[in-house]
């Protein structure tokens, strides 16, 4: 007779992001948060966006999980303003505060929900308690 055992848990993203985890309480702060901002891991995925950030670049759900360049359209600033490069938008500040664990910032060209804008963001990186790098938290404000 065959024997199945079922064991049910909480995915394994979930059980890391506790309260008590920087991304955690980050995550809290700006689900809820009146500013456009977010937070990504240390891989670049999006772990939670405010509503206000959702709303200025038009994101539709879900986008928790994903790669941020997957949820952001980004341009050049050049006429034609063409989509960037992979390499130029692993240059936005959200990605290079986790790549160089400083604080970023610079204008991007982005898709809003009123078309093509310019937005001022802000980025620093996000450590754990051991001072591991966890990722990052970046607030945008329209230029």
């Amino acid at each position: 007779m065959p024997h199945v055992e079922l064991s049910l848990s909480e995915p394994a993203e979930s059980r890391r992001l506790s309260d008590r985890s920087p991304l955690g309480r980050w995550a809290k702060a700006v689900k809820d948060a009146a500013e456009p901002c977010l937070v990504i891991n240390a891989k670049g995925r999006v772990i939670t966006l405010s509503p206000a950030c959702q709303s200025m670049f038009d994101l539709e759900e879900p986008t928790t999980g994903r790669y941020l360049l997957d949820v952001l359209r980004l341009f050049d600033f050049s006429s034609p303003g063409g989509a960037l490069s992979h390499g130029e938008a692993r240059k936005m500040p959200s990605l290079l505060a986790v790549d160089s664990g400083r604080l970023a910032r610079g204008l991007l060209r982005v898709q809003c929900d009123d078309g093509l804008c310019t937005v001022d963001a802000v980025a620093t990186p996000l450590r754990d308690a051991d001072s591991e790098l966890v990722g990052s938290l970046t607030f945008f404000c329209p230029v």
